[in-house]
């Protein structure tokens, strides 16, 4: 009898004696491979924000982040379906100054993690911006808004200091409408 290479699982000649033991212990490596297998690419909803009020002026909406654990996803992707008027900009722990983005929509840089993000007046105005941890919460804050084109991070948060995220209106003028929501999708 001889075994395979990766999983060395057995493989029987004509001539050898086949045990149900050899053929259940088989079965249970394979179905080991198979669990941790369908555990790796998992999207997993991790939280969702929906706002009851509309923010506007010098308002923020402030999302408690706390009990995600960064560290064990790849990825973690926050959907945002904003209803209202103008812009929000997205930034970490309260603080306009930790956050900077930059990229193809505008030339103008923004204290925002993800630039400017649009309200749709005549329906939401949906966004994602992928956080990219790498597993590694000890990791500043790094953002990539793939149809924006927009490039964001922190210098001074990492994943593991970062309590809560804020949206905010770029101008006073500018209002985040009651119903907005904001989902947080883990990848690993």
């Amino acid at each position: 009898m001889t075994k395979t290479t990766y999983y060395q699982l057995n493989q029987w000649d004509a001539t050898d004696r086949v045990l149900r033991t050899d053929f259940n212990g088989d079965n249970a490596k394979i179905d080991a491979a198979l669990h941790d297998l369908a555990g790796r690419g998992a999207v997993t909803q991790l939280k969702t924000f929906t706002t009851t009020a509309a923010v506007t002026g010098t308002a923020n909406f402030s999302m408690d982040v706390r009990d995600i654990d960064w560290g064990a996803w790849q990825s973690v992707y926050v959907d945002m379906t904003l209803k209202g008027s103008g812009y929000m900009l997205l930034y970490p722990n309260g603080n306009k100054d930790a956050a900077y983005s930059s990229g193809y929509v505008t030339s103008n840089s923004y204290d925002s993690l993800a630039g400017m993000i649009g309200c749709g007046a005549d329906g939401p105005g949906t966004m994602r911006a992928e956080f990219q941890v790498f597993c590694q919460g000890g990791k500043t804050l790094q953002v990539v808004c793939p149809f924006e084109k927009i490039v964001g991070r922190s210098t001074t948060v990492t994943y593991d200091g970062l309590q809560t995220l804020h949206l905010t209106p770029y101008h006073e003028s500018y209002t985040m409408a009651a119903g907005s929501v904001v989902s947080f999708w883990g990848v690993k």
